[in-house]
C-alpha cells in the first residue's frame, strides 16, 4: 500500500526537469498551459469538487480553470454519474477534451483497480504516417485517446499512461500521481514512473479564500493533462459506492 500522506513540499525543491522521453507537449487545451522555464511562469488554479458530489453524484458541475487574474484557461463540465461523458471547453466554448470511464459496469466497491480515460480533439500521428481512429464524438467533434488514469485499491496512488499513436496505451504508465489525505484542497504530486522518480507537477493550497489548488509544473510539462488527471481521479472515486470508499 502506498503512503497517502507527506509533508508539505516546495516547488523549488520538488520539481525537476524530466528526460525528454517524459515530456508531453501535446498542448491540447492551450499552448500556454505548457510550462516554460521553471514551471512557475503562469499560475493554474482550480477548485476541488469531491465534497460537492458526496451526497449527490448526479449533478453536473462546472469548474473554471484560470490563471488567478481573471483569465479563463479552459472550463470543465463534469458529469459524475456513472457512464456519462465529462468535457473540457476552450474559452470560446469549443469542446477540446473529454473524460470517460473505462468500466462498462459500475464498480461494486473500491477493492478493485479501475480506470478513467482522457480524450483529445487532436489525433496522434505515428512516425509511419498512421494515426489514431476516433473513439466517439461530442457535439460533432471527434475524440481520440490521450491518456488512461488507473486507480489502485487501498491507496491514493494512480498511474497515468499515455496513448500510443496507433492503438492502446503504453505500459507501464509514464507518471504516478498522488493526493494527500486531509482537508481539501489537498497536496497533489505527479512524478515520473522510473527507478529514481522526478517530481514534475505539484498542487498546493492557494492563498486565496476559499482556497483552491494552485498547480506548479516542471519545464515542458502539459498543465492541461495534469488538471485532467486530477479530475479523472475524482470521477474514479465518484464511481465507487459511498459506503465502500
Amino acid at each position: 500500500m502506498g503512503c497517502c500522506c507527506s509533508a508539505p513540499l516546495d516547488p523549488e525543491t520538488f520539481l525537476e526537469t524530466p528526460d525528454a522521453r517524459f515530456l508531453t507537449k501535446r498542448g491540447v487545451l492551450d499552448d500556454a498551459l505548457l510550462a516554460k522555464g521553471d514551471g512557475q511562469d503562469r499560475a493554474i488554479l482550480f477548485r476541488d469538487v469531491a465534497q460537492e458530489w458526496a451526497y449527490d453524484d448526479t449533478q453536473r458541475t462546472v469548474v473554471d480553470i484560470d490563471d488567478g487574474n481573471g483569465t479563463l484557461l479552459f472550463k470543465l463540465e463534469l458529469q459524475p454519474s456513472f457512464g456519462n461523458v465529462s468535457v473540457a471547453r476552450a474559452p470560446g466554448g469549443k469542446v477540446v477534451a473529454a473524460l470517460k470511464t473505462f468500466q462498462t459496469v459500475r464498480p461494486l466497491s473500491g477493492f478493485e483497480s479501475t480506470c478513467f480515460d482522457i480524450f483529445s480533439a487532436r489525433a496522434l500521428h505515428g512516425s509511419d504516417g498512421r494515426h489514431q481512429n476516433p473513439s466517439f464524438s461530442v457535439e460533432g467533434i471527434n475524440m481520440y485517446p490521450w491518456a488512461r488514469v488507473k486507480r489502485f485499491p487501498f491507496t491514493n496512488r494512480t498511474e497515468i499512461s499515455l496513448a500510443n499513436a496507433t492503438e492502446g496505451f503504453e505500459s507501464p504508465g509514464r507518471f504516478v500521481g498522488m493526493e494527500n489525505m486531509g482537508f481539501a484542497p489537498r497536496q497533489l504530486t505527479v512524478k515520473t514512473n522510473e527507478d529514481v522518480p522526478k517530481g514534475i507537477a505539484l498542487g498546493k493550497r492557494s492563498e486565496e479564500k476559499p482556497a483552491r489548488h494552485r498547480l506548479y509544473l516542471s519545464s515542458g510539462m502539459d498543465g492541461g493533462l495534469v488538471v485532467l488527471w486530477f479530475f479523472a481521479t475524482q470521477l474514479l472515486n465518484a464511481e465507487i459506492p459511498e459506503s465502500n470508499h
